[in-house]
């Protein structure tokens, strides 16, 4: 909790820059990266209070937890 107030403001200031991006009627691809940061941080909110034992339990047999679909989003992300 104690970084809470850190976290937020971070939060705020990407929100910030999103929604300047978002006013400014570039390219294509400039709001697309806009959109994509909103979707990063709605994800971040998501997780952010799951503990160990959620983050590593699949949610049926054969299929893939939290940590193990982030891990591999993450490395699709790296090798773009």
């Amino acid at each position: 909790m104690r970084y809470a107030v850190l976290h937020r403001a971070l939060e705020r200031e990407q929100e910030a820059v999103v929604a300047a991006r978002l006013r400014y009627r570039g390219s294509e691809a400039a709001r697309i990266l806009g959109l994509a940061q909103v979707a990063y941080g709605d994800l971040r909110g998501l997780l952010v209070g799951l503990t160990e034992d959620v983050l590593d339990r699949a949610p049926a047999e054969g299929e893939w937890s939290a940590r193990e679909t982030m891990a591999h989003t993450v490395g699709v992300e790296r090798s773009y």
